[in-house]
């Protein structure tokens, strides 16, 4: 029987993936697992805010900036 080139190499994929995942089950010298984060261990609290007049003028300026760019373009 003649073997799918395919089915091989996936065949080898998983045996792979799987050898190489068994240190992350298991504390060893060999392969420590891997230590979390502060934010996967759910020990950070962020607060992010946005000056909204510092965004607006930002903007603003962006939307000049391209009109003026424009109307020069088309003259």
């Amino acid at each position: 029987m003649k073997l799918n080139f395919r089915l091989v190499i996936f065949g080898i994929a998983t045996i792979l993936g799987i050898v190489l995942s068994i240190p992350s089950f298991f504390q060893t010298d060999w392969g420590k697992k891997i230590n979390l984060g502060l934010d996967l261990q759910g020990g950070l609290y962020m607060l992010l805010g946005v000056d909204v007049d510092k965004a607006l003028e930002g903007r603003i300026r962006s939307i000049a900036t391209d009109l003026n760019y424009f109307s020069e373009k088309m003259m």
